[in-house]
């Protein structure tokens, strides 16, 4: 079935989604450099931890497809 919103919409959507994760990102890098300043390594801990369960959620969720 064809989608009957205009590339337009998808457009807007797709910059308006970029700016709220680079939002989000910027008060999550905040948080961490405030809080976790002088330890790199729980630094680089909470960064994996975000990615591996960001991943995970992805995956879950049917956004990244399996390969045989």
């Amino acid at each position: 079935m064809a989608s009957t919103k205009p590339y337009r919409h998808y457009l807007e959507e797709t910059i308006l989604t970029v700016f709220l994760w680079i939002g989000i990102w910027g008060a999550i890098s905040h948080l961490i450099d405030h809080y976790f300043k002088r330890y790199f390594v729980s630094e680089m801990v909470i960064y994996i931890t975000i990615a591996v369960v960001s991943f995970t959620l992805l995956a879950a969720r049917g956004y990244v497809e399996k390969t045989d």
